[in-house]
């Protein structure tokens, strides 16, 4: 690791402590069925601490999408990335639930990548609101 990306690492924890919001991760199964919908389990709930991030410049966005035809895609929502504080002893798995405890926002982990000092980057896929 360079010195460049441990500063990074270590800014990124720095926000994420004065910046990050409560959260609830909710581990999920689909049981044996892997078409069925995912069940959250029970008692499983822990909470721990995310710092939500939303790329707002729709240049910076087109340049991850790709071409369709004529040109880019057009009125897609800014990718939701959110990095999340590691909880010894407990899991973390694509297709887990999230929830900002602050607004009760649910969101889906898409995919992580862990960092090396105790968080992993998630992108989210926003979850429709329950009514």
């Amino acid at each position: 690791m360079t010195d460049f990306q441990r500063l990074a690492s270590l800014s990124r924890i720095a926000v994420e402590r004065v910046h990050g919001d409560a959260v609830t991760v909710f581990p999920t199964t689909r049981g044996t069925d892997v078409n069925a919908t995912a069940k959250v389990v029970d008692g499983a709930a822990y909470e721990t601490v995310a710092c939500f991030f939303e790329n707002t410049l729709a240049e910076n966005d087109a340049l991850s999408r790709p071409l369709t035809g004529q040109g880019r895609l057009q009125n897609a929502a800014p990718a939701i990335t959110a990095s999340i504080r590691l909880i010894d002893g407990k899991s973390l798995e694509a297709g887990f639930l999230l929830r900002r405890d602050g607004d009760g926002r649910d969101f889906e982990i898409a995919s992580f990548k862990p960092d090396g000092v105790g968080t992993v980057l998630a992108v989210l896929n926003a979850k429709r609101s329950r009514s």
